[in-house]
């Protein structure tokens, strides 16, 4: 069985694939994001942080980690730090993830019967679901 990521649709995607010994969230919706609050913010307020991050690239520079660091906290602070799901997607993304987490422990262990039981269940109400609206 090949482990494919499965993405969870959301303002921000957010991927979940199986790996061994647990999962891995695949944030590339993110991780853009990201970028471009940092793009956003070295072009915002007449280019001072641009101005900032060009001067410490100037090897000639003695204070350079002192700028870096300066520069970092800024930036860290102006970029995405959340995403949101919204209605099913939390549900979506928690299902993926209790799938990769039940697969990486040992056989026997709660979680496995626990997401079965989840699947069925969710399978079930599908189907009623389906039936009225039929």
């Amino acid at each position: 069985m090949a482990d494919e990521t499965q993405m969870v649709s959301a303002p921000i995607p957010v991927g979940v694939r199986a790996i061994p010994g647990g999962s891995q969230l695949d944030l590339a919706g993110f991780a853009q994001a990201v970028v471009e609050d940092v793009v956003d913010a070295l072009l915002a307020d007449d280019g001072l942080l641009l101005d900032d991050l060009i001067a410490i690239s100037d090897p000639e520079q003695s204070r350079v980690g002192m700028q870096v660091e300066r520069l970092v906290a800024t930036l860290s602070e102006r970029a995405s730090k959340c995403t949101s799901l919204y209605g099913e997607r939390g549900l979506e993304l928690a299902e993926r993830l209790g799938v990769s987490a039940a697969r990486a422990l040992p056989v026997g262990h709660w979680s496995g019967e626990a997401v079965q039981v989840w699947q069925s269940r969710r399978a079930a109400a599908e189907a009623v679901k389906g039936g009225a609206a039929a």
